[in-house]
């Protein structure tokens, strides 16, 4: 906390400074410029620190205060391809030459997702993890594949930890993001489909994983990872459907793994989908993100926290943003999500709803400033109360150095 506090009271010291200086400055900072750009090679730092408040609810626990997010360096070589893992394709010809590329990020916050088998048991409120590491290669092969090998945020859903927009228009996690996977280690292949470009892009994604969240797997069967993209000629609609299946749970009680707790000496299945469609008007001034997901958990044995029956979760979120000016963007959100069978371990499960509004500014290209107000209701709980509310306001600033 003395740390926080320190970094805290320099940063106004350090903001005259930093808006006397070029967008990319930071770059600099850490190489020579015309070696790495020959390489491709990119170095950026990324600081977000947020102050938040809220109304006490059963169940719904929040760190408030003064945190600090992150403070991340991220090292990275862009890849050249006509598909990005995990992201679709590209429109134009088929790049004809191979290519490699790689990303590794350090962080230093409370922003964190446990990647187990390497962060288990640590609860300190901020820490320091490597949430990306993997390497990606890029083949002129049918029309275009690429190869991501390591550990990478998952692809599965329509957010993310990364502070940037799309996909993440505010600052507090929807509840898709909390019912969903984070991370993953393994394989993921990624193929450009030889359909008509009249019709739009078209990608599809392959994956063999260690489950969601590990590194070392709680059992000994691998995730299967999905997925289709299609992408609208004009890049003005997107349509992304995402899918994990495969066995999620425990042989032991030392290996369980929140928030689904599944304790069992035989194959218990996991199925989890994502749709996820994205609408920009003509002038790209306007933004719809609507996604849908749906949940599934086999049950295993009885015990206090377990899944025990099969347990079913799904639901709907709606952002729309607005980009008022080239300095200033407004989002706002609301999203529906049911959890009857209370499958998550850490929320008090039943029927939420949930509303938001953010208003992003930017002073400079690299800071924003952005306010947030968000409301969050629950109802028909298990072990809760039967209806609960809150109120939450937040206040963050970005620095993308």
């Amino acid at each position: 906390m003395k740390r926080l506090t320190f970094a805290v009271l320099l940063l106004p010291l350090a903001l005259p400074v930093l808006a006397g200086q070029p967008e990319g400055w930071a770059y600099q900072l850490f190489v020579d410029r015309d070696l790495w750009q020959q390489q491709r090679i990119q170095v950026v730092p990324r600081v977000q620190l947020g102050v938040l408040a809220d109304s006490e609810a059963a169940g719904l626990d929040t760190d408030e205060g003064l945190l600090l997010n992150r403070a991340e360096l991220l090292v990275y070589r862009p890849l050249k391809g006509r598909v990005q893992p995990g992201l679709g394709a590209k429109a134009g010809p088929m790049r004809q030459r191979w290519d490699w590329g790689f990303r590794l990020e350090g962080r230093y916050g409370s922003e964190f997702a446990p990647l187990y088998g390497v962060d288990d048991g640590r609860d300190q409120r901020l820490k320091l993890s490597l949430p990306q590491w993997y390497l990606q290669g890029y083949a002129p092969l049918l029309d275009g594949v690429t190869l991501q090998l390591g550990n990478f945020i998952s692809s599965v859903g329509n957010e993310n930890d990364s502070p940037s927009d799309p996909p993440r228009p505010f600052y507090s996690h929807s509840l898709s993001y909390d019912y969903g996977p984070k991370r993953h280690v393994g394989a993921l292949f990624s193929a450009r489909l030889p359909w008509a470009q009249q019709r739009g892009q078209w990608s599809a994604d392959l994956g063999l994983v260690q489950g969601w969240d590990n590194l070392q797997d709680n059992n000994d069967r691998p995730t299967l990872l999905t997925a289709l993209h299609w992408q609208r000629r004009d890049n003005r609609l997107t349509l992304d459907w995402e899918s994990l299946w495969g066995a999620e749970q425990s042989a032991s009680s030392g290996q369980l793994q929140a928030p689904f707790k599944v304790l069992s000496e035989q194959s218990r299945t996991r199925q989890f989908q994502s749709l996820t469609l994205r609408y920009w008007n003509k002038d790209k001034r306007w933004r719809t993100d609507l996604n849908v997901i749906d949940g599934r958990q086999r049950g295993g044995d009885a015990g206090p926290g377990l899944i025990s029956t099969d347990s079913h979760w799904y639901g709907a979120n709606l952002t729309v943003v607005r980009q008022l000016a080239p300095q200033w963007q407004l989002a706002t959100g609301y999203e529906w999500l049911r959890d009857k069978d209370h499958a998550h371990s850490t929320l008090p499960g039943g029927i939420y709803q949930s509303g938001r509004i953010s208003l992003s500014w930017f002073p400079e290209a690299w800071l924003r400033i952005r306010p947030e107000l968000r409301y969050d209701d629950y109802r028909q709980a298990a072990g809760q109360p039967d209806q609960d509310n809150r109120w939450l306001l937040s206040l963050d600033a970005t620095l993308f150095l």
